[in-house]
């Protein structure tokens, strides 16, 4: 049966599936890029300020302007790569199909980009796509080459896994093997206590689509800025550098992938995720790979001979016991810097500008009657009396607004005690648990090398000090609700009560109670909470008012109250019923060398329990965090994510394969078939740098019976050499076989040999038997015609590819 694609075609690597009859096919769609969307019959200047109105309205709400992003960037792309995954079977169909995106940072403005695609392979257990990609950026003179490994899910095509390193010259080619390992024997008493506990509690954002209230007098502002967690997979962000196994911490689906680059430089990734070591240099340039668990084997060339380079691959259960622990601490830090995340917007979108509106109504109302509004409104909770300042505001507010302000202000702290208390809290405990166990490995460096001790415990500290400011933040939140709700039951009074003074009446209509004294202490201490300002964020300060220098400045009154940055101490002075052993502490304190590495006790106990419900004004009040570190809430998290990061890429990267050999010099036959199997994407016209056409020997490998197979082409014969890895590893014997025909493509699976050849004037393919004895002509043959490629799966179904890059031709074998 035959399927028409739309684009063109190309099989690289690996492209059949080894548990599922699907396909994977790389397509190139040579179609421009369609234009900006807009009405029709405008001018050109009509576009250019249609696109300017859109920029501003998208700066006005928040968000991003997707038309002005793109023209700003200006990088020539050449034509659009896609991946697409086929099934086939009785009736072929697509699966799904996506665009191939490279990593995105640092690209140069004005820039020419080049992708190429090196290669792809499939997973041992068939539910993910492991895609080679090598890009190019020139923008004049200088020009930049990136290597880069994405990982994609059979299911959806989503982007599970992204790597990417610089290097200094773009490959040619590469070669991938994807193997299944052992599952590991090292227990974990940390991860089977994280089963034990309760499952993390979905996060959800507090910034929902719920219309504001009618008498709002802001619009709520929508998030600029995506959750940590957005970047991860790409490859960016913080989160990005812990490594992880993609399937989490299950034991029994680990696996390895090997990746070689031409020219020679191998690459180790546990479960395709976690970089085992450095790339390791290759002398020669890479033909074809095959690996086994514990080895691997290179077809290479150097000069006029061509070599068998047999590596021991390095890995052991220690390695893959701290990948799941790496694996653990990384979903607690995704569910912890989310929450942060979420936490510190829904103060800044949702409570501070609701604290910003009232204190824009109270300084339009301080400067409309020239008067201090912070004590005519503690006067007022006090005597009762309205002055025309407090009655004005009184009468301005109106019910619609409040409720709006209310509204707004309680769901942020609401949202925000709720994301603290069940996403970075428990987050922080697992991490507690996780490092208490990465100590107990830190104390034993032989069996893990590269941890440091020190490194652990400096890490404990920091994740307690999280912990302990988030509980700040909790304890904080819950007294902001308490005062807001006291607050504005007192509002409400008042302005019931004085609508019934103005229409003398005597009974209330709704008796409302509230706390008097936390009344005061808010007024006196201002909308804003300077201690959620300093652990969450304080945003961009105001700018300062400018001087008045009219004649009427005596109008001109001081700002009612200044939310100034905190200035921290290392350690304070303890309070002391004796003024003279306050001093002699103060004095004590004075002389200490240096702010201890770890917090003091006192400094711990400082942290929760403060004297009094509200703390004072707010240009007086210093908030309850630890001393020592200005540092919010999501950048402390974000610091120890980096940390951990670190200490665990140097631990894994301890990793080195055991000492390699090279083994059988042959010299390259003559008349090597050769071909060109990357796919490239290069804008036109193309810069010099970018990467051409280079053809390489028609060469397959792979791993069968305890043996590496590598497999050439030349004009006369099919070499296929044996690699031993038993007693003698690295052994080699080379089997060869004389064609009497032109052979196009191969297909090496579970030690068969499937041909594609052409003989006189017809094409077909057929299968050459078992590599250790093959035998000419074909068996299971089938008419060919018009294709130049071939793929084979496990039970010897085969797809072809036709001349025209479009046709493709499933052949199921003859019965």
């Amino acid at each position: 049966m035959q399927v028409t694609l739309p684009h063109d075609t190309h099989l690289v690597g690996s492209a059949c599936n080894p548990c599922m009859d699907l396909v994977a096919f790389l397509c190139c769609d040579r179609a421009p890029p369609a234009a900006a969307s807009a009405p029709p019959g405008l001018t050109p200047a009509q576009l250019a300020m249609r696109q300017r109105m859109l920029a501003i309205q998208a700066r006005r709400m928040g968000v991003a302007n997707p038309a002005a992003a793109t023209g700003a960037q200006q990088v020539r792309r050449g034509p659009a790569l896609k991946l697409v995954v086929w099934r086939m079977v009785h009736a072929p169909s697509c699966v799904w199909e996506v665009p191939i995106e490279p990593p995105r940072a640092d690209i140069p403005r004005d820039a020419a980009e080049g992708v190429s695609v090196l290669g792809l392979c499939w997973s041992p257990d068939g539910e993910r796509l492991a895609v080679r990609l090598a890009l190019t950026h020139t923008a004049g003179t200088h020009t930049q080459h990136t290597l880069a490994l994405l990982v994609y899910s059979v299911y959806d095509g989503a982007v599970l896994h992204t790597h990417h390193t610089p290097c200094d010259a773009v490959p040619q080619h590469s070669a991938l093997q994807w193997v299944a390992v052992e599952a590991p024997g090292v227990p974990s008493q940390a991860l089977d206590m994280l089963d034990q506990m309760p499952a993390l509690t979905p996060l959800r954002s507090a910034i929902d689509d719920k219309p504001t209230w009618l008498g709002a007098a802001q619009h709520r502002a929508r998030p600029s800025e995506p959750p940590p967690s957005h970047g991860m997979a790409t490859g960016t962000g913080v989160l990005a550098q812990v490594p992880a196994l993609a399937h989490g911490a299950q034991a029994s689906q680990l696996s390895l992938l090997v990746c070689a680059d031409d020219p020679g430089r191998l690459g180790v990734w546990l479960d395709g995720t976690v970089p085992l070591h450095a790339p390791e240099l290759v002398p020669g340039a890479v033909l074809s790979l095959a690996a086994t668990p514990h080895d691997a084997s290179l077809l290479l060339a150097r000069e006029d001979t061509l070599h068998i380079h047999h590596l021991p691959l390095a890995w052991d259960d220690a390695l893959v016991h701290l990948a799941r622990l790496s694996t653990a601490a990384r979903a607690s830090f995704v569910h912890a810097m989310d929450a942060a995340f979420h936490a510190s917007q829904a103060y800044h979108l949702l409570v501070r500008p609701r604290c910003d509106e009232w204190r824009a109504h109270w300084d339009d109302a301080a400067a409309r009657h020239g008067v201090d509004l912070v004590h005519e409104w503690m006067a007022l909770v006090v005597g009762g009396r309205a002055s025309p300042a407090c009655e004005h505001l009184l009468v301005q507010l109106t019910e619609g607004t409040t409720l709006a302000m209310e509204t707004d202000a309680k769901r942020g702290l609401k949202s925000l005690r709720r994301l603290v208390a069940t996403g970075v809290l428990p987050a922080c405990e697992r991490l507690l648990v996780l490092l208490t166990e990465l100590l107990g490995c830190a104390r034993w460096p032989t069996q893990y090398p590269g941890i440091d001790e020190e490194c652990v415990r400096s890490l404990q500290c920091r994740v307690q000090t999280c912990h302990a400011v988030a509980l700040a933040v909790q304890e904080h939140a819950e007294r902001e609700l308490l005062s807001l709700d006291e607050f504005y039951k007192w509002f409400r009074m008042e302005q019931d009560r004085q609508e019934r003074l103005k229409l003398e009446e005597a009974a209330p209509r709704v008796v409302t109670y509230h706390d008097t004294l936390t009344v005061l202490e808010y007024l006196q201490r201002g909308f804003l909470s300077p201690a959620l300002d300093a652990m969450l964020g304080s945003g961009t300060p105001p700018p300062p008012p400018a001087a008045d220098t009219s004649d009427d400045s005596h109008a001109a009154i001081e700002p009612l109250w200044e939310t100034a940055y905190v200035a921290y101490e290392t350690d304070a002075p303890a309070q002391e019923a004796d003024a003279a052993a306050a001093v002699q502490a103060a004095l004590a304190w004075l002389e200490q060398p240096a702010a201890p590495r770890a917090p003091s006790e006192a400094q711990w106990q400082g942290v929760h329990g403060p004297a009094s419900l509200l703390g004072g004004p707010a240009h007086t009040f210093r908030p309850p965090t630890l001393p020592g570190d200005e540092a919010t809430l999501p950048v402390r998290l974000a610091d120890v994510a980096e940390a951990w990061g670190a200490l665990l890429r140097g631990a894994l990267a301890q990793a080195r394969p055991t000492t390699a050999h090279t083994h059988m010099a042959m010299p390259v036959p003559g008349g090597l078939r050769l071909r060109d199997e990357t796919v490239r994407s290069v804008p036109r016209p193309a810069p010099p740098t970018m990467s051409g056409g280079k053809e390489r020997p028609l060469v397959r490998a792979a791993a069968h019976d305890g043996q590496h197979v590598h497999t050439f082409v030349s004009d006369a014969h099919v070499v296929s050499v044996h690699v031993a890895l038993g007693p003698t590893p690295g052994a080699c014997a080379p089997v060869s076989l004389a064609v009497p025909a032109r052979v196009h493509d191969l297909a090496l699976v579970r030690g068969h040999l499937h041909v594609l050849y052409e003989q006189g004037a017809d094409t077909s393919v057929g299968s050459l038997g078992p590599t250790r004895a093959p035998v000419w002509p074909p068996s299971d043959t089938s008419a060919a015609h018009g294709t130049g490629s071939l793929a084979a799966f496990a039970h010897g179904t085969r797809v072809l590819l036709g001349h025209d890059r479009r046709t493709v031709t499933v052949l199921p074998l003859p019965i």
